[in-house]
């Protein structure tokens, strides 16, 4: 799973297309998200501070992730 750093600041999660901007790369798994939102990894991997708004975003998508890394309905 690939999140990204856009051209305006965002971090957006590349869901089908390829996106421009820098990215980092996250396992499909409850675990590894829980890690990377529960300390600055994303922040460091992305070399910038993610706003509430885009934490928010990102956790809402992990809520989606399942424990074995399938996407929940």
């Amino acid at each position: 799973m690939r999140i990204v750093r856009t051209a305006e600041g965002r971090i957006v999660v590349e869901t089908r297309e390829r996106l421009n901007g820098r990215g980092a790369y996250l396992h499909r798994q409850r675990a590894c998200w829980e890690q990377a939102l529960g300390g600055g990894t994303i922040g460091h991997a992305l070399r910038m501070s993610p706003d509430a708004d885009d934490l928010a975003g990102l956790q809402h998508y992990f809520e989606t992730i399942s424990a074995d890394g399938a996407e929940e309905a």
